[in-house]
This record gives C-alpha cells, structure tokens and sequence, in this order.
C-alpha cells in the first residue's frame, strides 16, 4: 500500500463546507413496491467536501504543498472532522470507559490485542454503525478494564498496555477477557483526496481553491 502521511490536513485553515457519513446498504425493489435492504457493512465512511473561507495567498500555498506531498489522491493522510473527532459523545473530552474495545487475536476467551473503536449506538448489536479508530490522537488514549459492576478499573501506559498511535492497536501486558477492554481517546480520520483540486488566480492575484474532496479510507 501508498506509505500513508501521519501528518494532519492543515486544519489550522479556517474552512468549511458540506460532508456526509455514507452507510454501505444495498436496496433492491420488486416491480410491486416490495423492498429489500440489506448491510453490505456496519463501518461508516466519511465523505468531506472543503470549501476555503480564508483565501489567503499563503493559505492556499499550504494546501497545493499538501497536495503534492500526498501525490495526489496516492498517499492518505490525518483528518480531524470538526464534528466528531472524540470517543465521548462526539467532541467531549475522552473517559477510559467510553467505548468498546474489539478483540483481534481471542484465544480462548482471552486476547491480547485490541481495536480502538467507535460505536454509534449499543455495540451489542451486530448492525450497530460503527468506525475502526485507526488514527487516533498521540496522548489522548485512556484505557480501563471492566469487570461486574460495572466497574472500570484504570490501566497504566506501558506497565499493563501499549499503544499504536498509527494503527489504535492496544496491546496488553497479559492476556486479557475479550470483551473487557474499554477505551475513550480523541481521533483523527484517514483520508485521501478525490480527483484534482479546481484551482484559480483571482483578479488579485490569489491563489483560490473550492470543492476539495476528501474520502475516508479504510485501509490506511
């Protein structure tokens, strides 16, 4: 794969825009109005439409670099979505007991790693919408361990887990129940750029940029 950029689109840029969280159903309808819907998947993409507010010369420079660091729509990058960036709520500061975390390599019963996730509703339902956290924010993740109660039990950084900021993989120091790792952090979501960047020079003589899309990439 594209060696992916862990560098943040240059959110510092005052913008915005319109974007849309896609949901993979596929519906099919009968010649008697009958219709079928099925999920093709639970994990919900982002599609993000930037329109510059600040036209700036200096603005716009820093997106066309960006661009051409990016190779295009070839390499990924880090996006904050303004709207929901954080594992509590949507923009609250994250708790150790926000949400779930997904086993990957249970073994009986147990596992040592595990997926940061965020999901939208009860993650007991298999059809819950939900989104791999695969960028999360260095230093914000929290981490506890739920047993009956419930209660979460804090765990420390390094002495009972590690962290990949670049994959929001969680490793535990000892094999651990598979549905017991709970976590909160802040993220970033992975995108790429589609197609080219409509570019123009105003009668000023500045560079001016609308309609950039950015899409959520799964595989980053």
């Amino acid at each position: 794969m594209p060696t992916f950029l862990e560098d943040q689109f240059p959110i510092a840029i005052e913008y915005g825009g319109s974007f849309s969280q896609k949901h993979a159903v596929q519906i099919v309808s009968t010649q008697d109005g009958a219709e079928y819907r099925r999920l093709l998947h639970p994990f919900v993409k982002l599609d993000y439409e930037v329109s510059f507010k600040n036209l700036e010369d200096w603005v716009m420079e820093e997106v066309v670099l960006f661009y051409q660091r990016t190779n295009g729509s070839f390499r990924g990058f880090r996006v904050k979505d303004l709207s929901d960036f954080s594992t509590n709520d949507f923009k609250g500061t994250p708790t150790n007991s926000d949400m779930r975390c997904v086993a990957l390599n249970a073994s009986g019963g147990n596992a040592t790693q595990f997926q940061l996730v965020k999901w939208y509703g009860d993650s007991t339902d298999s059809y819950c919408a939900r989104r791999y956290i695969k960028k999360p924010v260095s230093g914000s993740v929290v981490v506890s361990q739920r047993s009956a109660g419930p209660v979460y039990t804090p765990m420390v950084l390094t002495t009972d887990y590690t962290i990949d900021y670049t994959t929001g993989i969680i490793t535990t120091v000892s094999p651990e129940a598979e549905d017991s790792i709970y976590a909160g952090c802040e993220f970033d979501i992975p995108c790429r750029i589609e197609g080219e960047p409509p570019l123009a020079v105003s009668p000023h003589d500045v560079l001016t940029a609308t309609g950039i899309k950015l899409v959520e990439i799964f595989n980053p």
